[in-house]
Order: structure tokens, then C-alpha cells, then sequence
């Protein structure tokens, strides 16, 4: 896992990858300027987001990877993060499910340290866009063994735990390259997603028909209780 990261970072920073990380970056800028809390997480290190977390109003975030790049906080297994539960406000995953076996196993691990009502923001590599490396091009051995998950089957995942998908951008968006991504560069497009952690709340329902003659019982029964104790009396 260690060699797919520190492969997918040398990836990023060559032409093929240039134009997607440069809307992703903007992207995010737009997005992290929405959210608010008191720590953010970013798990992996394939791309620099360090400008767009610069807009971020949250102070406190923490940069964890699977191998001792510049710039992190701690070395971490993505399925077994050291935070106790419920901790984390905010959390971004730039191309990590690429990197692991068991894709589903990480997202469960996210949902357990995310708050209530936390965020979750993934970024991903196109598949079929992606999957062209097996076939051309140096990345063959590579490329074989990323899990290539599209934005279909993130937002499936993520609305199992019950989440609720709240915007979900792809670069590009528009164009031959939009619908025909095996044609393009090997990892020139991509998808990201912003998600919302619901949490079940309490559903007012309004009052149906009749709703003034019952609000009047508790009276009713009082008034005739009352009248029953003095017949008694007397």
C-alpha cells in the first residue's frame, strides 16, 4: 500500500494529472470555506491541499498517511485510525480508497471517529479512465493493484451507512472526455463528493382534524373529575 501511495503522488504532479488537480484544488477551496468545527482530518497525501485548507475556518486539522511523507502528523493503518469514536467534525480523503484492499472496511472506519452531523469529503480517480494504465504506459504493475471505485458505488456505500450525499463534482464535466474516459489520458479525470452524516431526529407531524376538541379532554376530564367530588361531598 505504501508503494501504490508514494506512486499515485508522483503521478499527481505530472501533466497527465496536472488540469484535474488544479479543479480539485479549487473545488475544495469552495468547499472548505462552507464548513466549521473544531478538528479536521485529511487522510492521505497523494495530492497538496495545504492552500485550500488555508480557507478553512476550522484551526485544528490533522494530515495522517500511510508512509512518512513531509508534512504528517502520524504513519496510520486507514482501517484502524488511532481517535476514539465520534471525535473528528471533518474529514478528506483524497484518493485513498484507491490504496486499500477492503475499501469498505475504511469508510466504516471514517464513519465511527466522524461526529454527528460531521462531513466527509472524497476525492477518487475516474475508473474507467484509470483502468486504460493496465492496459498502456509504465503504471501497467501499478495500476493493477489500486481498487478503482467509481462515485456510483462511493455514494452507494456512504448512503448504506446513512449518509447523505450533499454535492458530487467530476472533472471533467462536459465533452468527449466526459463520456468516453477510456479514451483519454490514463488519470486525467476524476470525481469528488461532499457528504452529510445524518443523525435521526425526532419528526414533528402535524395536527390532524379534530385537533381542538383533543386538546380540551385533559380540561373536560379535570372539569368533570372535580364536579364528581363535590356531588360526593354534598
Amino acid at each position: 500500500m505504501r508503494q501504490l501511495s508514494r506512486f499515485l503522488r508522483a503521478f499527481c504532479t505530472t501533466a497527465a494529472c496536472a488540469k484535474m488537480m488544479q479543479h480539485q484544488q479549487a473545488w475544495l477551496v469552495r468547499t472548505l470555506r462552507k464548513q466549521f468545527g473544531y478538528y479536521a482530518l485529511q487522510l492521505g497525501v497523494v495530492a497538496d491541499f495545504d492552500e485550500a485548507w488555508k480557507t478553512c475556518p476550522i484551526q485544528s486539522h490533522f494530515v495522517i498517511a500511510d508512509a512518512p511523507f513531509e508534512q504528517i502528523s502520524a504513519v496510520v493503518e486507514f482501517q484502524e485510525l488511532p481517535f476514539a469514536s465520534k471525535r473528528i467534525d471533518l474529514i478528506v480523503m483524497p484518493y485513498v480508497l484507491e490504496l486499500v484492499e477492503d475499501p469498505y472496511a475504511v469508510l466504516r472506519e471514517v464513519d465511527r471517529v466522524l461526529i454527528a452531523d460531521g462531513r466527509l469529503i472524497i476525492m477518487g480517480f475516474h475508473p474507467a479512465n484509470a483502468w486504460r494504465g493496465r492496459l498502456f504506459g509504465q503504471q501497467h504493475s501499478q495500476v493493477e493493484a489500486l481498487s478503482l471505485f467509481g462515485a456510483g458505488r462511493v455514494v452507494d456505500a456512504l448512503q448504506t451507512l446513512g449518509y447523505e450525499i450533499q454535492q458530487v463534482d467530476f472533472y471533467p464535466n462536459s465533452g468527449w472526455r466526459r463520456w468516453l474516459p477510456w479514451l483519454d489520458t490514463p488519470f486525467s479525470q476524476g470525481y469528488a463528493l461532499l457528504a452529510h452524516k445524518k443523525t435521526s431526529r425526532i419528526k414533528l407531524i402535524g395536527l390532524r382534524d379534530g385537533w381542538r376538541w383533543q386538546s380540551l379532554l385533559p380540561q373536560l376530564a379535570k372539569r368533570n373529575l372535580t364536579n364528581k367530588v363535590h356531588c360526593e361531598k354534598s
